[in-house]
């Protein structure tokens, strides 16, 4: 259990940019699902909450027949990805 111990510092309605694996293009099925992860996941352009910047990827994979979900945080130094688990 001490891999799941996860850091981030990521901000209360700061909003997050979506990645999808190209395998979420191939079959109808999963575009469908693709739609669906985008409208609960995304943020409402100009939602009186949100924040003006990003500071976190959200990234979906297609693995085995699952989906897969990873939380990224933006590390503002070298803008690379930090694995951050549960917000």
């Amino acid at each position: 259990m001490e891999e799941l111990k996860f850091t981030g510092n990521c901000l209360k309605g700061s909003r997050a940019v979506l990645s999808f694996d190209h395998t979420f293009d191939t079959e109808p099925h999963f575009q469908v699902m693709k739609e669906l992860f985008t409208q609960i996941f995304s943020t409402p352009y100009h939602h009186p909450k949100s924040q003006p910047f990003i500071d976190h990827v959200f990234t979906f994979t297609i693995l085995d027949g699952r989906v897969w979900f990873r939380n990224y945080q933006i590390m503002e130094e070298d803008a690379s990805l930090v694995e951050i688990g549960k917000k």
